[in-house]
């Protein structure tokens, strides 16, 4: 079995281990808030994007691996969606625009 690569960034310096994020994740089994910050196991992870909606510290976000670069870029999941689509607690949902 290949190794998934990471979807979701944690920085664990603005991470306060709320628990915020494990509350909403469907999965609940990827994430681990036995240590100083919650961490992700990139292997069980959706991909969803509720813990970084639910994240009020900003210590979450979406990791794109596009070109040019090679390298992961941190970006806003809100930044991937094009309008009026919207992401809010791992719901798509359309916006009137």
């Amino acid at each position: 079995m290949s190794e998934l690569k990471p979807v979701i960034f944690v920085d664990k310096d603005k991470c306060v281990n709320c628990h915020r994020c494990i509350a909403v994740c469907p999965s609940k089994m990827c994430n681990d808030g036995s240590g100083e910050y919650v961490k992700v196991n990139h292997e069980l992870c959706l991909g969803c994007g509720a813990c970084i909606e639910a994240c009020v510290h900003n210590a979450r976000r979406g990791m794109s691996f596009l070109p040019p670069s090679k390298k992961a870029k941190i970006l806003s999941l809100s930044s991937l969606l094009p309008p009026p689509l919207t992401l809010r607690a791992g719901i798509w949902s359309l916006t009137a625009g």
